[in-house]
């Protein structure tokens, strides 16, 4: 039961305002991504960090709430699609949290202890 009002709830949104959240989404991932990387704003650099990973996680939730109502799922082939959605979800993480401490790390480096170029 959990599973099916996660389900028609996160459908729901995407369905009701799913065009406007990914041109808004991407627009300011956009924007943060072209004023760090570009401008070299490190507060950007942060956001974007934080939020690619948590709009990838967005697209394989609904796209694994789709198969469970599109298939009506239950059982074994239920659990079998939410583990992997789990496991996904928390390799991103991982991927995510390891790419931004490389990232700061190298940041730290690079500008050094009086200053950067």
């Amino acid at each position: 039961d959990m599973t099916r009002v996660n389900v028609n709830r996160i459908l729901y949104i995407f369905d009701t305002s799913g065009v406007w959240l990914a041109l808004f989404g991407s627009a300011l991932i956009t924007v943060l991504f072209l004023g760090g990387f570009v401008y070299d704003i490190e507060f950007a650099q942060a956001v974007v960090l934080m939020l690619f990973p948590v709009s990838i996680v967005a697209v394989i939730s609904v796209r694994a709430s789709r198969r469970i109502k599109h298939e009506e799922l239950a059982g074994e082939a239920l659990i079998k699609i939410l583990l992997r959605h789990r496991m996904a979800t928390q390799a991103i993480g991982v991927l995510s949290i390891f790419v931004t401490a490389m990232f700061g790390m190298f940041k730290n480096l690079y500008t050094g202890p009086f200053g950067g170029f």
